[in-house]
């Protein structure tokens, strides 16, 4: 790394290029200026320069990055210098006929772009100037999506907690070492105290020293050191009763449930309603998903993958026109353009598959499961789809036909990955009344605990909840011949 000129107090510019030429030339034009104002620059032939003076040198001002370097080449570097100057605003230098690949850079996160040799020393200026403010702009926006999001936590957070409170049985929370990290007003009455403050950032172990040798603190390290849930019903100190505990482990902590057995009635009650509020807090939570995924599949598809078609088309019509004169190193390079390009597009269409599934809104879910199965065939396993007769046009609702194929594709995926079987069947089967959806394999079954879906095996409770959200009625169950059935079946409500 060679100094060009000494480092001001208000900051420098960082040139990134290998060509002495080309870096005389741009400081030439960064010290077209009066010299109180002139720039400082610092000049890096490789990455690897450069990112010993960001971290050297930590109050750089903006980067003028060529991306045809000796230690990196396409994009590399821009990602690599990123990772270490992520405040500071990036300017790609291009060689003629690059602007393609400058909008690339751009896409990747750099501010702006400049074709070598195409601009003068008041167009440099003004586009480092303008680099910065973009970037000011977007670290405010960031900021503010930050922001809103961490709005959105606390509000959840806080409607958990009051959800929580409403509960008739004891909430309670302990980190790895034993100490409260919340109870809910249950758990403060069971526990004998008056407040929560009373017990928060305290041990269990040493407020309740009678503990350790009695069913619940056994159960309590029981639990913590399998991992495992764990039930308990006993007498049991602080409660000074006969209460139903329920402990849920994690690397974190503990989660205690306590139940005061001699009010199951009430308790049950109480778990009912909130049961009923967590299932109206998953179908809204379900809704917003489906709605998301489909604003984020409408801006793929309408803003990034149109860019990157025009993009692959104005290279192409480029090559052609310039085929008869374009150097041989220069033809690599934009082949490699094109196959990064023609790759990118392959990617956002994957992508699109998965967010939004195909002909799903156009076609119903008859024919999006087809196009599912149909996009599975190499999967080494026979799939086939029995479709009712008659359904060709029928249609349920929106979140009907979207839940119904989730799990539809949720439970393929399963048997493809688990099940060891050679036969997927996917039956689908309704009317106007109702829909009626079975994926049946004829692989090694699943057990009775996993039917149930166990904690940790997220793929069956996300099934059952997509089932719950849409008030269809889920079951997963191993068929008697061998192989496991899935089932959902939605009623139509009452006109």
């Amino acid at each position: 790394m060679t100094p060009i000129t000494p480092i001001t107090p208000d900051g420098y510019i960082l040139l990134v290029e290998d060509n002495p030429g080309d870096a005389r030339l741009t400081q030439a034009l960064l010290l077209e200026v009066p010299s109180d104002a002139a720039p400082t620059l610092r000049w890096a032939q490789t990455v690897a320069q450069a990112a010993r003076t960001l971290a050297d040198e930590p109050d750089c001002r903006a980067v003028l990055l060529d991306l045809g370097l000796p230690d990196s080449q396409g994009l590399q570097g821009l990602h690599a210098l990123q990772a270490l100057a992520a405040d500071c605003p990036f300017i790609v230098l291009t060689g003629d006929g690059s602007a393609t690949l400058g909008a690339d850079a751009v896409a990747a996160g750099a501010q702006d772009f400049l074709v070598k040799g195409g601009f003068d020393s008041a167009q440099l200026r003004r586009c480092i100037g303008f680099a910065a403010q973009r970037l000011r702009l977007a670290r405010r926006e960031m900021d503010r999506q930050r922001q809103a999001a961490l709005a959105d936590a606390v509000a959840a957070r806080d409607e958990l907690r009051e959800v929580l409170a409403r509960v008739g049985d004891g909430f309670v929370a302990l980190d790895r070492d034993g100490r409260y990290t919340y109870l809910n007003p249950p758990a403060v009455r069971l526990s004998g105290r008056q407040q929560a403050d009373e017990l928060l950032g305290r041990s269990i172990w040493t407020e309740f020293p009678g503990l350790a040798n009695q069913p619940l603190g056994v159960a309590l390290r029981r639990a913590m050191a399998t991992q495992s849930v764990v039930l308990t019903e006993a007498f049991d100190q602080p409660f000074s009763g006969w209460i139903e505990s329920r402990i849920h482990p994690s690397p974190q902590g503990l989660t205690i449930y306590l139940s005061d057995t001699s009010a199951r009635r009430d308790a049950e009650q109480a778990r009912v309603a909130f049961q009923f509020e967590l299932s109206q807090l998953t179908q809204r939570l379900l809704d917003q998903e489906r709605k998301t995924t489909q604003r984020v599949a409408q801006t793929l598809h309408d803003q990034l993958g149109q860019t990157l078609a025009v993009a692959r088309l104005n290279l192409e019509a480029c090559v052609r026109l310039h085929a008869a004169t374009m150097p041989s190193a220069l033809t690599a390079q934009v082949e490699n353009i094109a196959d990064l390009l023609n790759q990118a597009v392959r990617e956002v269409r994957h992508v699109l598959v998965d967010l939004r599934p195909p002909l799903l809104e156009d076609q119903g879910l008859a024919a999006a499961l087809d196009n599912e199965i149909r996009s599975r065939s190499d999967a080494g396993v026979d799939l086939l789809l029995e479709v009712a007769d008659g359904l060709a046009g029928q249609r349920w609702p929106d979140e009907v036909e979207y839940a119904a194929f989730m799990v539809a594709r949720e439970a393929v995926a399963n048997a493809l990955l688990h099940a060891g079987g050679s036969l997927v069947r996917v039956l689908l089967d309704g009317d106007a009344a109702g829909l009626a959806l079975a994926i049946v394999d004829d692989g090694v079954g699943i057990s009775p605990a996993l039917a149930h879906g166990r904690p940790g095996h997220l793929g069956l409770v996300g099934m059952r909840e997509r089932g719950l959200a849409i008030g269809a009625a889920f079951a997963a169950a191993a068929e008697p011949a061998g192989g496991t059935r899935i089932t959902l079946r939605w009623p139509a409500p009452p006109p």
